[in-house]
């Protein structure tokens, strides 16, 4: 089952993940990426296993890359009660 987060994770998470689109196509979602991203790392599935209902798997990976090289994920880490993990390889 994909996670889902409650409103209070998203209220406190929303700012640290919102992507900002500076020119182009509008961001994806940025709850729904979360979950998606939360979803591979707490199920350990590969990215390109990702439900086709919870979005683009590249996307998702990008943003985790992201996030991970700017700390964002550590914030994640603190405010979401599952156990996160590195997502195993894939090709993206």
């Amino acid at each position: 089952m994909p996670y889902k987060l409650t409103n209070t994770q998203w209220r406190k998470l929303q700012p640290y993940v919102s992507a900002r689109s500076r020119r182009g196509r509008p961001p994806a979602d940025a709850r729904r990426t979360l979950e998606a991203v939360v979803y591979v790392l707490s199920s350990g599935c590969r990215w390109d296993e990702l439900p086709a209902e919870m979005g683009s798997h590249v996307t998702a990976w990008r943003r985790w890359r992201k996030w991970k090289e700017d700390g964002t994920m550590d914030i994640i880490q603190a405010a979401i009660p599952v156990q996160l993990s590195a997502p195993p390889k894939s090709r993206v």
